[in-house]
């Protein structure tokens, strides 16, 4: 990349900076998106396991997880040993970005619910500040006891070599939670990044209409009254999704190899084949013994 190029980024970035410090002082937001600055380095140097949603991880045992550093996408809070696992973070992508497809009364018990687990197993929230007020207006995540962060996501995970995590207060996303949670994991200081559950084979269910979670539909409230809205997704529609996320997964794959952090996908099976993969079991045994011997 020529000087030229490296200018070009380097303003692109800070006019992006700039636009969005703006729009959050005016909505009196900058302040608190800014406190997530105290996850910048946090885990320098540690592994850190994101837990995705897939159907894979119904045959793997994660409650040894409970030692690890880990980050909970969304509806994980619904795994039968969720007390027991206890995640050290909870990611949800929230409301704000699903208005189309989830009612207003459904979010508020999909939080509520939510909140309950967190307050339960004494995690760590990871919020999107486009749900603010919406969270606010309905008494969630007020507690002031409750440890919890809000995330800006505005920078496409695509654009990362360009972001390099110099601002808190803007945050890398890419279409899914777990391309979110990579982007978080890399600003945590994490040198090595272990995806669990993302199988990303819902394609396989296209035609029942079906979520493909660990869970059943019938046991989610986002996902149990959701038949009218899959009737309107087309094949199509899920391939460019793929596209779209894959590509931002190959971004981050290759901005982990420039900065000698290490992405492995221990998910049993799916369809992910961006990162280097390794069997969950084996590997989690091998560094945990690694570090009692240690």
């Amino acid at each position: 990349m020529n000087l030229l190029q490296k200018a070009k980024n380097y303003v692109s970035v800070e006019i992006k900076a700039f636009k969005c410090r703006n729009k959050l002082k005016s909505k009196k937001l900058f302040k608190i998106v800014l406190k997530s600055g105290n996850l910048k380095n946090i885990h320098e140097g540690k592994r850190i396991y994101i837990l995705g949603t897939g159907p894979s991880i119904k045959s793997q045992n994660l409650i040894p997880l409970n030692k690890e550093i880990t980050i909970a996408l969304n509806e994980f809070y619904l795994h039968s040993d969720i007390d027991k696992i206890r995640p050290t973070y909870y990611l949800f992508t929230g409301y704000a970005n699903h208005t189309d497809t989830i009612k207003y009364d459904v979010a508020v018990n999909w939080y509520r619910n939510f909140e309950k687990c967190i307050k339960r197993n004494n995690g760590i929230s990871l919020l999107t500040i486009d749900d603010y007020d919406f969270l606010k207006n309905n008494n969630l995540f007020q507690d002031m006891n409750m440890e919890k962060y809000f995330l800006n996501y505005v920078v496409s995970s695509k654009k990362v070599n360009r972001y390099k995590f110099k601002k808190s207060y803007l945050n890398l996303f890419g279409d899914n939670a777990a391309i979110n949670a990579i982007g978080i994991a890399m600003y945590m200081g994490a040198k090595e990044i272990c995806l669990l559950g993302l199988d990303h084979d819902w394609i396989l269910t296209f035609k029942d209409k079906k979520q493909n979670h660990f869970y059943d539909d019938s046991d989610s409230l986002v996902y149990k009254d959701h038949s009218s809205y899959f009737k309107r997704i087309t094949l199509m529609d899920n391939l460019l999704l793929y596209i779209k996320i894959f590509g931002h997964y190959e971004a981050l794959e290759k901005y982990a190899r420039k900065y000698n952090i290490d992405i492995f996908n221990l998910t049993n099976g799916g369809l992910l084949d961006v990162f280097r993969t390794k069997n969950f079991e084996k590997h989690l045994n091998e560094t945990q013994n690694q570090e009692i011997k240690s």
